[in-house]
C-alpha cells in the first residue's frame, strides 16, 4: 500500500503555531494549488488543501513561512471525522506533512530562508 502526496501551492494565511493537549507544536496551513489550465487568465481555478505539520516541522514553517509564499509539501493524506456544533457529522481530508521546501525566494529581502533542509529526519510523525 502507498499513501504519499506531493503538492505545490501558495500559503493562504500567515501560519500560527499552536500546541496540542500533550504540548506538541502543531500548525495547520491552507495551500492554494492552481489547476492545470490557462495561466494567462488571472482567475485560474484552484484547489485548497489543509496541511498539518507537527513538532520541528511546524516550528520551522511558522518561523520562515508567510502568506503568499510558494511551498512544496510532501506527506500523506489522512481523514478524520468530527461533529459540528449542530450535531452533523463531517469527514475532513488533510495532508499530514513529512517535509516541506520553499519553492521561491522571500519577496521582502530577496533572500531564501536560512534552512539547510526542513524535514523530520526521515521519520513520519504518524
Amino acid at each position: 500500500m502507498l499513501n504519499r502526496v506531493v503538492i505545490m501551492g501558495r500559503v493562504g494565511a500567515h501560519p500560527e503555531l499552536k500546541k496540542t493537549k500533550k504540548d506538541q507544536p502543531v500548525t495547520t496551513v491552507s495551500l492554494c494549488c492552481d489547476r492545470d489550465g490557462n495561466r494567462a487568465v488571472m482567475q485560474t481555478p484552484c484547489d485548497w488543501f489543509n496541511v498539518v505539520m507537527y513538532d520541528k516541522l511546524a516550528e520551522n514553517f511558522c518561523r520562515y513561512g508567510e502568506k503568499g509564499l510558494t511551498v512544496i509539501v510532501c506527506g500523506r493524506l489522512a481523514t478524520r471525522k468530527y461533529t459540528d456544533i449542530y450535531g452533523k457529522d463531517h469527514t475532513a481530508i488533510e495532508v499530514i506533512a513529512a517535509q516541506f521546501y520553499f519553492a521561491e525566494r522571500k519577496k521582502k529581502d530577496g533572500k531564501p530562508p536560512k534552512i539547510e533542509e526542513i524535514s523530520d529526519d526521515g521519520e513520519l510523525p504518524f
